[in-house]
């Protein structure tokens, strides 16, 4: 999860993983991040779901919500 959550998730990105956890989604090995985000010099208002494969490092999903 470290190595996929280095690589997809540049430095001067304004947003944090909040939740981090192993699953299975359709079958695959997968690893699921709530990502919070915001503006910057505000608050965390906005999430993100990404699906992740372990295997690949390529993304299944990904949502948007408030």
């Amino acid at each position: 999860a470290a190595a996929l959550l280095t690589a997809g998730f540049p430095a001067r990105t304004l947003a944090v993983p909040g939740l981090v956890r192993a699953s299975k989604v359709d079958g695959h090995d997968a690893i699921l991040v709530v990502e919070a985000f915001g503006e910057a010099g505000g608050t965390l208002t906005h999430r993100r779901l990404w699906i992740f494969d372990v295997k690949s490092g390529g993304i299944l999903g990904a949502s948007s919500f408030r």
